[in-house]
């Protein structure tokens, strides 16, 4: 009898021990789907943001295509590609002056001088004061960024 006990006590031990890693079994499956359930929202908000988000990286490829456009003579192409810069990051100075420099190629000094006007303001260098000064705007002390040693 005392043999019939034994194997009695031991079918319970496998029992509980079944029913213990069932139940870690289907936490751990409630855990990994609720993590993959935040993974997808967190991956799906950032795909969605990335293709709006104003990157330095976006702003600068564009700003090379300019460049580009206007090494060809394309001066169209690249005043586009500047004011689609300027949508993405309305504070891009070299944007601002880059753009300026398209519109005193096809002639338009009045918008040119705005254009430099707004690079100065975002970052006042003597660059974008010079910019400005000949396109006919008016004479302004700038801050020098970087001052010669002695």
């Amino acid at each position: 009898m005392n043999d019939l006990q034994d194997e009695i006590e031991y079918l319970r031990r496998i029992t509980a021990a079944v029913e213990h890693q069932s139940k870690v079994n289907k936490w751990s499956l409630y855990f990994a789907l609720g993590a993959l359930v935040v993974l997808g929202i967190f991956s799906a908000f950032f795909a969605s943001s990335v293709g709006r988000m104003a990157t330095p990286e976006k702003a600068q490829a564009t700003l090379s295509d300019a460049y580009s456009a206007t090494r060809r003579g394309d001066l169209a192409k690249a005043l586009q590609n500047v004011n689609e810069v300027l949508q993405r990051n309305p504070r891009d100075f070299e944007a601002h002056y880059r753009k300026g420099e398209i519109l005193i190629m096809q002639g338009n000094i009045e918008e040119a001088r705005e254009s430099f006007r707004a690079a100065r303001d975002i970052f006042p260098v003597p660059k974008y004061q010079e910019a400005f000064e000949a396109a006919g705007g008016e004479k302004r002390p700038v801050t020098r960024i970087i001052r010669d040693r002695d």
